[in-house]
């Protein structure tokens, strides 16, 4: 089967994703205004209109795609974002047409979405119910769907939990010496590291703060925090600029390439997620296959995790403050300090990898992608 794959093709979770569909045997063909660099796919690439990509580019997008889609002679249309390339796949009548669904555009919480997440929202249910199936990012948002979209069928809904490849994604004790070596940080110490980025539903302002008052009490602590080139308000922006200056925080000011980003998680202890809302985390699921335990906060995302038996630290609130957070990271300190606890960590830390390995394969998820898509279009009666 042929897929015409539009999306921004440079996002690391989709140069991860497109190979395993491929694997799966489905053969995919990208249109992207961001191309890959690494994906040997044949790509057809567009040039935003200007510096920065915008909905107009998208709007202008759609009769590219019904070039690209017949001139390739594609079977399916899958496009990645309901409010962006799913816009203009709508746009340009192809069918059958499925829809990624990401966060954005569902945000399970209605409740804290800012005006941009609501105008996403609004405009990925309407292309949902005219599409031919939708994949969510996990089972919490197919029952959000199946709950606030009627009157979309649950038969026209995957729920992909897209996993990781965990023979990549694995670390060992000499690994973490070198790489906290190479990045000035003493092998002994406690390492926390909030990898979502910097984007205003990641919480990046709360985190940030508590960052800062326990940079100031724990001089054996070191924090990473890489952005992910992530746009930000300018008090976000302002409070970065500031930890810089601090000798226990590392700041990366960009978008890691995954070996990159595979070396930070190696060198942490913990990982703390909080968002006002999520999907299945693969970030997290790297995360626990490198050994790295989570903080999380008790969001429907992250409590699948639980009921699947993932070991982590849980924040009382689903929207914890920064003194909450401040007080989270403070006790793991103290724990980890103490040398008795190291063997309870170890065991997490097992459980997690063992978790991992049973059910967070991407290869198993491309396959299953595969399948929807043969038992969602109708045969070609020409064929």
């Amino acid at each position: 089967m042929r897929v015409l794959y539009c999306c921004h093709a440079d996002n690391y979770h989709i140069e991860k994703w497109v190979p395993a569909m491929e694997k799966a045997g489905l053969e995919i063909h990208i249109l992207t205004l961001r191309p890959s660099k690494i994906l040997k796919n044949p790509q057809t690439i567009i040039k935003p209109v200007f510096s920065k990509i915008t909905w107009f580019d998208f709007y202008l997008l759609a009769p590219k795609i019904k070039e690209t889609f017949f001139l390739e002679q594609c079977d399916v249309l899958f496009c990645s974002f309901g409010s962006t390339y799913g816009l203009a796949g709508y746009m340009s009548s192809i069918k059958p047409l499925f829809i990624q669904t990401w966060s954005r555009d569902i945000g399970a919480d209605s409740s804290v979405n800012k005006k941009d997440t609501f105008i996403s929202k609004w405009i990925s249910q309407k292309i949902c119910r005219s599409s031919q199936g939708i994949t969510t990012d996990g089972p919490h948002y197919k029952e959000y769907i199946l709950n606030n979209w009627p009157p979309i069928p649950s038969e026209k809904i995957c729920s992909t939990w897209w996993g990781i490849d965990s023979t990549f994604w694995r670390s060992s004790t000499n690994q973490k010496v070198d790489l906290r070596s190479k990045l000035r940080i003493p092998k002994a110490s406690t390492v926390f590291i909030s990898p979502r980025g910097v984007f205003w539903y990641y919480r990046p302002l709360e985190i940030l703060k508590a960052i800062k008052e326990l940079a100031g009490l724990h001089e054996d602590t070191y924090f990473l925090i890489p952005t992910l080139n992530h746009d930000c308000t300018p008090e976000v922006r302002e409070l970065l600029f500031e930890l810089k200056s601090y000798s226990t925080i590392r700041i990366f000011d960009s978008f890691l390439a995954t070996i990159d980003f595979k070396e930070l998680l190696i060198c942490s202890d913990f990982l703390l997620s909080v968002p006002l809302f999520d999907g299945i985390s693969e970030v997290i699921q790297e995360g626990l296959s490198c050994g790295v335990l989570p903080i999380l906060n008790p969001i429907p995302a992250n409590l699948i995790l639980k009921e699947f038996g993932t070991q982590a630290f849980w924040t009382e609130l689903h929207q914890p403050s920064a003194k909450e957070i401040f007080n989270s990271l403070g006790k793991l300190i103290e724990l980890k300090r103490d040398p008795s606890n190291e063997s309870q960590f170890q065991k997490m830390k097992s459980s997690n990898y063992d978790f991992i390995e049973k059910n967070c394969s991407v290869d198993n998820t491309a396959l299953k992608l595969s399948n929807f898509f043969e038992s969602t279009i109708e045969p070609n009666p020409a064929s």
